[in-house]
């Protein structure tokens, strides 16, 4: 090869460098955009599976309290009982909140504190929650964890736990220590 012909590759080849520094912070801060309006979107997603979960529980629409949790969820109640899958938590809902069922006068209302996205298509999910109208009893209030899994384009929860808080417990002001 000739050293004009190197020196062409040579100047090739730093042009081609030089352009590739100039254009990354493009590409990057396109691709930190796309990753931003992605993460926007499934935090609102997320917060409608929330909304839409408070919405089944006030109308009492059990099938569709059950369709927003994946086919093998895992739910924890307050108490500490589990209830897997769609089948057994669709039962739980009908028990607890028709007929003679401790919620079936009661209003909820939840308010998502932090979603932290754990990987693509997974996310953790804090949510403090307050249900009134439970017969003889104050309003309840407590946290739901939620893990929530994206299949097939939706957001669903895989596994959801309960705690309430009694006035004794509820967290103190500031940070807590």
């Amino acid at each position: 090869m000739s050293s004009r012909s190197l020196g062409n590759n040579a100047l090739f080849l730093s042009a081609a460098i030089a352009m590739s520094l100039l254009l990354y912070p493009l590409f990057s801060t396109a691709r930190a955009q796309t990753e931003s309006t992605t993460e926007a979107a499934d935090t609102a997603a997320i917060k409608q599976v929330v909304a839409a979960y408070s919405d089944g529980w006030n109308s009492r629409d059990t099938h569709a309290l059950t369709m927003l949790f994946t086919e093998d969820a895992d739910y924890t109640n307050v108490g500490g009982g589990n209830t897997h899958g769609r089948k057994d938590m669709e039962e739980m809902f009908v028990r607890l909140l028709t007929g003679t069922g401790m919620f079936r006068a009661s209003h909820r209302t939840d308010s998502v504190k932090r979603i932290r996205f754990l990987a693509p298509g997974v996310a953790s999910v804090d949510d403090y929650w307050v249900v009134e109208g439970v017969p003889d009893r104050p309003p309840l209030e407590g946290l739901y964890a939620w893990v929530m899994v994206k299949q097939n384009g939706r957001w669903l929860t895989a596994v959801h736990h309960a705690t309430n808080f009694t006035p004794s417990s509820a967290a103190p002001a500031g940070n807590g220590r």
